[in-house]
């Protein structure tokens, strides 16, 4: 399972919330410097986390091209304010936002699926439509449910591996699902999810995404950086010049907007509709 540029690895970074908003905006500095493809915010599990949406909208002003991916769930929301504020951030962002779709996906989910959809379609008076035909579609993945959303709709998948035998398993399996999904497991990437806590050896660890890489456990990784936020410039700094070398990461961003650089097609209704 090849994805345009063929031998391309994708790379996202976790944003730690609890940093102050200058510290926050270094380190999407930072990311976009090492030409990292998406900052993820992360949903908010106290009263004092910020809003990933708002978030990354004031992020947007100091970053030019890397993707801003807010997670949330839909619960508690209706369609429309759904479609409202995910579309402002790609509006904002000139086409580079994402959304991490966290559970339960269910009926206002697949509604604000519907909404982008007729936007393009139809039209909607009074509606801003987003850059991307709808932001890109993160899910995280259950094996132990029958997600069949994710099989449908999901764009990239993340996935949280015991070791390199299962990794391999679920990644043909997610593939699987995909095609029986009616759609084409080349335009879905599966990530990896890959703490990072000390920098022991840049090119170990280069060893280590370059392995699971060809291997094909995994078309990219979300990487996070909890206990020290500053590994992420000692990252940016050795690991992504290796990737460099190796040919394994670009040192420029692809493509107008973010569904373009993760090297994804166009985003199109399956057929059946959203409900199929």
């Amino acid at each position: 399972m090849l994805h345009a540029p063929p031998g391309r690895l994708t790379l996202g970074v976790l944003l730690p919330t609890r940093l102050d908003h200058p510290s926050q905006e270094l380190l999407a500095m930072e990311a976009e410097r090492g030409r990292v493809d998406a900052l993820f915010a992360p949903a908010p599990h106290t009263a004092e986390a910020p809003d990933p949406v708002t978030l990354l909208s004031g992020l947007s002003g100091a970053t030019d091209h890397i993707g801003l991916v807010a997670a949330g769930s839909p619960s508690g929301w209706e369609p429309h304010q759904l479609v409202r504020r995910h579309t402002s951030l790609d509006v904002l962002s000139t086409g580079r936002a994402g959304w991490h779709l966290t559970d339960p996906a269910g009926t206002p989910a697949d509604e604000a699926l519907r909404l982008w959809t007729a936007a393009h379609r139809d039209g909607t008076p009074g509606a801003v439509p987003p850059v991307q035909r709808q932001p890109v579609l993160f899910r995280t993945d259950e094996p132990a449910t029958r997600d069949t959303f994710t099989a449908r709709h999901a764009d990239v998948v993340l996935t949280a591996p015991r070791d390199r035998r299962s990794a391999r398993r679920r990644y043909a399996a997610i593939a699987d699902g995909v095609r029986a999904a009616g759609r084409n497991p080349e335009h879905v990437l599966i990530w990896s999810e890959l703490t990072v806590s000390t920098m022991d050896g840049p090119a170990r660890l280069a060893d280590h995404l370059q392995r699971c890489h060809e291997e094909r456990t995994a078309d990219g990784f979300l990487l996070s950086f909890p206990e020290q936020p500053g590994l992420l410039v000692d990252f940016v700094d050795h690991v992504v010049p290796e990737l460099w070398r190796r040919g394994l990461f670009p040192n420029a961003y692809e493509g107008p907007n973010l569904r373009a650089t993760l090297g994804l097609p166009e985003h199109a209704p399956i057929p059946g509709g959203v409900h199929a």
